[in-house]
């Protein structure tokens, strides 16, 4: 074991099926991201928790990810976002 309880991504969030929506800069929802390769998120109560997410750039709503947008993640089961948080950086491979 690694010494993180069961159900426990080292990396921060639990394990879960999560959704992902793109929002734009006036904070309006413009579309979900159907499938992404990898996706971590560092939650910090009462601090800022970072996020990154691979895709690839050939995907349909990959084009969505543009500088200024943000995102919302649900989690299954949870009715308000779990997190959201503005793009600040988009590398292309």
């Amino acid at each position: 074991m690694d010494g993180f309880p069961p159900g426990v991504v080292q990396r921060g969030l639990p394990l879960g099926d999560y959704r992902i929506i793109v929002r734009d800069k006036q904070l309006v929802p413009v579309g979900q991201i159907d499938e992404y390769i990898e996706f971590n998120a560092v939650l910090k109560f009462c601090d800022t928790g970072q996020w990154t997410l691979k895709v690839q750039a050939d995907r349909r709503n990959t084009r969505l990810l543009q500088p200024g947008c943000g995102i919302l993640v649900y989690r299954e089961g949870v009715p308000e976002p779990i997190m959201s948080g503005p793009v600040q950086g988009i590398q292309k491979y």
